[in-house]
C-alpha cells in the first residue's frame, strides 16, 4: 500500500543539524519505500520555494504555529 505523507518540520531540510538530518532520513527513507512524501519545511534565504530531491517533494515557506513565526 502506498501512503501519501505530509511531513512538517520547523528545521531547514535537508540540513546539517540533528533535527534536520533526522527529518531528512525519515522522509527520504519513506520515499525509497515507495510512499509519496511531501516535506513542508522552513525556507532559508536564497532557497527555492519548491523542489524535489531523492523522491521527496519539498515545499519551503515561513511557518507559523501557535501565533509565532518559525524563522
Amino acid at each position: 500500500m502506498t501512503l501519501r505523507i505530509l511531513y512538517v518540520s520547523a528545521e531547514s531540510v535537508p540540513g546539517m543539524n540533528g533535527g534536520s538530518v533526522h527529518t531528512w532520513a525519515v522522509a527520504s527513507g519513506l520515499a525509497r519505500r515507495g510512499h509519496a512524501v511531501t516535506l513542508l519545511t522552513r525556507r532559508e534565504q536564497g532557497q527555492s520555494l519548491e523542489g524535489s530531491l531523492d523522491g521527496v517533494r519539498i515545499l519551503r515557506t515561513r511557518l507559523k504555529a501557535w501565533g509565532k513565526t518559525v524563522p
